[in-house]
């Protein structure tokens, strides 16, 4: 993750360590970041991808999200162990996808206490161009979702 935020932003080394660490903080993430012999070693073997951005025009966007874990660096070691397990943080990660061009075009990181519909106007928020076709599974259906759309 460390890389690529380097990389998309443009960043050296040290800057994109402390960048790294500044948005685990805002995340309330207490999370280990590589330092900066860490980061050059590793970014020797980094490839990466060209861009393959299809030229403008209408998307067909679909969306969904999934619950993440988010879990201390020793929860490994209590379970081992049979130590009582620390409370663990969920968060949600809502994404917008473009088939045509492979590409995630909007995504957004909640609190488990945001609905799909609720995130759903700052995904569109997101895309770039006009949307043609929008598909989701059933937790956007309702009111507030074809309301946003």
């Amino acid at each position: 993750m460390r890389l690529t935020l380097r990389v998309v932003f443009g960043l050296p080394f040290r800057q994109t360590r402390g960048f790294a660490r500044s948005l685990l903080q805002l995340m309330e993430l207490d999370l280990p970041v590589p330092d900066y012999s860490t980061l050059c070693r590793r970014a020797q073997t980094l490839l990466i991808a060209p861009d393959i951005r299809m030229a403008g025009g209408p998307i067909t966007l679909v969306v969904d999200s999934t619950g993440l874990r988010v879990r201390g660096g020793r929860d490994w070691m209590r379970e081992k162990r049979g130590l009582p397990k620390a409370c663990s943080t969920w968060r949600k990660l809502h994404i917008g996808f473009n088939p045509e061009s492979g590409e995630i075009v909007a995504s957004r990181l909640t609190t488990e206490h945001v609905g799909d519909p609720g995130a759903l106007p700052d995904l569109l928020a997101e895309v770039a161009g006009p949307v043609h076709r929008f598909i989701a599974d059933g937790a956007y259906d309702g009111t507030p979702t074809a309301a946003t759309i």
